[in-house]
């Protein structure tokens, strides 16, 4: 096979240096030059990323950002022109909600048909480029954009692009890449690096130590959380966080599973009949922790804790936060419970009162949702309610959910009980 290196070598080698695992595609002809590069790296038995194939964009994407979730490692997918790209864009909008770091690439024809030495096929004259390029279709939801300028800056280009998606706040990035760049020749730098890890952002020493004051003196605190459990050790945090101070748990709209359902201090998913109650409430990597965005706690100190907790992607927001403790949630919450540790328990009685008092609330809460349980049951047509409830009965207790509903959403979370 000839041994040469071109831009498809330059991507598959971008690929290695940023660790990715899978290269996931859709593809058109146009990646041809990436599948000799990866057909090389199989005959020279290079180690490198795995190719998928899929026969869908969105399946791509999806795949790519299940994989990413899992294992917070980025991953690379392949489209095929601007008609792929549009495809698969509602994975990568989905993406940028969820903060999942990407890097996409679809492939264009910028000499039509005109270069005499090179014949790219008449579809890209006539249906598939794109006026200003592909990237334009994304920019309005992906955290980057641009295009592969030349052979000689696609390497870094691509690399870069790597980077950025895995900084915060993390998110899909994308790069046009041209078949004219792949097939030219490519001379790789003179010095190929590993591509080191994107740091994780820490606190200040300040915030964590304001918000240990709070919850110190706090009588009635509550937490909010969307996606403590991004990260296993997150989900672990907050369960020691909660049961060291006996602080209840509502989460509001999850986006993963953050604290054991059935534990007593889980208070559901509404936190609107506690926020008056509240004198402090923590929101634990929530966007939007109560609806309507005004309809906040009346009385309470308000603390946001999360790497963002301002959406740059979301139009309106209004955390209604007193204090901001901004840095990497999981190293946040470890940091709270070594300052919390190191200054003793709270007052004993008090936490152990409030302990019983929600944990009564707990069972209320779980009783309410057996009895609705137990009349849908014979409810005809199949009743949304049982279904989950069966499902839960059945399913083994390691299934991973992945729930994309919206109608339903409310009960799915309610009555399908995982519990990590």
């Amino acid at each position: 096979m000839k041994q040469t290196r071109d831009g498809g070598e330059a991507i598959l080698e971008a690929f290695r240096n940023l660790d990715v695992d899978y290269i996931i595609a859709s593809p058109g002809s146009e990646w041809s030059p990436v599948w000799e590069a990866l057909a090389r790296q199989k005959i020279n038995e290079v180690d490198g990323p795995t190719y998928i194939n899929c026969w869908h964009e969105t399946l791509a994407v999806n795949m790519a950002v299940g994989y990413t979730r899992v294992t917070g490692k980025l991953q690379a997918v392949l489209l095929h022109a601007g008609v792929g790209l549009l495809q698969g864009s509602i994975g990568i909008h989905g993406a940028t909600l969820g903060e999942v770091p990407l890097l996409v690439c679809s492939g264009e024809a910028n000499s039509y048909g005109e270069d005499p030495e090179l014949d790219p096929q008449g579809q890209w004259y006539r249906n598939l480029s794109v006026v200003g390029g592909p990237n334009r279709f994304v920019e309005p939801f992906t955290k980057w954009s641009g295009q592969a300028t030349s052979p000689f800056t696609l390497y870094e280009q691509l690399v870069r692009a790597g980077e950025m998606a895995q900084r915060v706040p993390k998110g899909p990035t994308f790069l046009d890449v041209p078949i004219e760049t792949m097939i030219h020749d490519w001379t790789p730098p003179n010095k190929l690096r590993k591509v080191a890890p994107a740091p994780k952002t820490r606190p200040e020493a300040e915030s964590i130590s304001n918000l240990a004051d709070l919850l110190a003196s706090s009588h009635n605190p509550l937490i909010i959380t969307e996606s403590a459990g991004r990260e296993p050790e997150g989900f672990v945090n907050l369960v020691k966080l909660a049961e060291l101070f006996a602080i209840p748990v509502v989460e509001s709209a999850p986006i993963y599973s953050n604290f054991p359902k059935s534990h007593p201090l889980h208070l559901g998913f509404n936190p609107g009949p506690y926020l008056n109650q509240a004198d402090l409430v923590l929101i634990v990597g929530s966007r939007a922790p109560w609806y309507p965005p005004s309809a906040g706690p009346a009385n309470a100190t308000v603390v946001a804790m999360g790497e963002t907790p301002i959406k740059g992607h979301m139009v309106y927001q209004n955390l209604q936060a007193d204090l901001y403790v901004e840095g990497d949630l999981t190293i946040g919450l470890g940091l709270l419970l070594e300052e919390l540790q190191s200054r003793g328990l709270a007052d004993a009685d008090e936490v152990k009162t409030r302990r019983q008092r929600w944990e009564e609330e707990h069972n209320r809460l779980d009783e309410n949702r057996k009895s609705a349980e137990a009349a849908a049951q014979s409810k005809q047509p199949i009743d949304p309610v049982w279904l989950c409830t069966a499902l839960s009965e059945v399913m083994p207790k390691d299934t991973v959910y992945v729930e994309e509903t919206t109608s339903h959403r409310g009960v799915i979370t309610r009555h399908v009980q995982w519990e990590t």
